[in-house]
Parts: structure tokens; sequence; C-alpha cells
């Protein structure tokens, strides 16, 4: 599964992000600019919004990582 940066003003694809083996749940943008999305392997990708790539990936385990949608906090934003 693919997720798509578009500008807001001219309609335009500016990034498709790659990694995802699942169909994507959830995005969010953090503060830092920064992308969260989950999806259903059971994965959270931290993705660069400037570049494109995965800078942190979180696998979850036999019984999912999620069970609700994505609850942003400032503890999120912080993650290195």
């Amino acid at each position: 599964s693919t997720l798509r940066i578009w500008d807001a003003d001219t309609g335009e694809s500016l990034k498709t992000l790659r990694g995802h083996e699942g169909s994507i749940i959830q995005a969010i943008q953090l503060s830092d600019g920064r992308i969260l999305s989950c999806s259903t392997e059971s994965s959270l990708r931290v993705w660069d919004s400037g570049t494109g790539e995965t800078v942190r990936l979180l696998e979850g385990g036999e019984n999912g990582l999620l069970g609700s949608p994505i609850e942003l906090s400032d503890t999120l934003g912080a993650w290195n």
C-alpha cells in the first residue's frame, strides 16, 4: 500500500510513500512535519515528509499493534 503527499493548493502529488504491506488504516501528520501511519500488517511507520523515507518502523505482535485509531499526543511527536 502507498500513501501520497499532495499539495492542497494545486492538487499536485508531491511524494509517494511506499513500505506498508497491508492496507493503511490511518495516517496523521505530526507537529514536526513527519507522518505517522498504521496498517493491517500490525505496523506503525514514521515517515520523513521531505524525503518520503521511513525513519522508524514499529511492528506489533500476533494480535496486532492497534486496537483503535491513532490518538495523537506530544509523546508521539517527541519520538526520535
